[in-house]
């Protein structure tokens, strides 16, 4: 179907809508773009490596980008959960290791620059299960563990800085060892 001129009025499709042409043709353009986009069901990408907006003017900030899972509506029934938002990496197979989840922010830099900041990984959950974080890691709450927890650092020193002037270690009917090179400390 060529479509040369599409009237005001909304246009139904019964059927599928699909180029002549495998990759090829573009919905829309930076000049033409969609306003939004309703879709229900599954969005397949099959060779896409970037979902991005379009940087703002030189003079403005950049435009922020939301993911969010489905929300229930407002209505007369109570107690109805959202929806789960999952972000999965790549499933390998066999002894190939599955994609990593790395999450990567721009710092500002030191001094006043019209170039742009570099990108810098923050966070990296890796398909074993760990988690790095480049930066301080902060906990408001409690920080608790599921069975024997270790707490390492890659440098010879852990420093703990309470807000207080207390550090509260508890175990519940087991007990706690503070571990030095030396071994264990009374």
């Amino acid at each position: 179907m060529s479509v040369k001129h599409i009237y005001s009025n909304p246009t139904l499709i019964s059927g599928n809508f699909l180029p002549n042409t495998d990759d090829t043709y573009d919905l829309g353009s930076a000049d033409n773009a969609w306003q939004d986009l309703f879709l229900e069901g599954d969005v397949h990408l099959s060779d896409a490596t970037t979902i991005a907006i379009t940087a703002a003017a030189h003079d403005t900030a950049g435009p922020a980008l939301i993911i969010s899972a489905g929300d229930t509506t407002a209505g007369t029934t109570a107690d109805i959960a959202g929806g789960a938002l999952t972000i999965q990496g790549g499933q390998g197979k066999g002894t190939g290791a599955g994609g990593d989840i790395i999450f990567q922010t721009a710092n500002a830099a030191g001094s006043t620059a019209t170039t742009m900041n570099s990108l810098a990984t923050a966070l990296t959950l890796s398909d074993d299960l760990s988690a790095t974080f480049t930066g301080d890691v902060t906990v408001t709450g409690n920080l608790a563990g599921d069975g024997e927890t270790t707490i390492s650092t890659s440098s010879n020193d852990l420093h703990l800085k309470p807000a207080a002037d207390i550090i509260a270690l508890g175990n519940a009917g087991g007990r706690i060892r503070l571990v030095s090179d030396s071994g264990d400390n009374p």
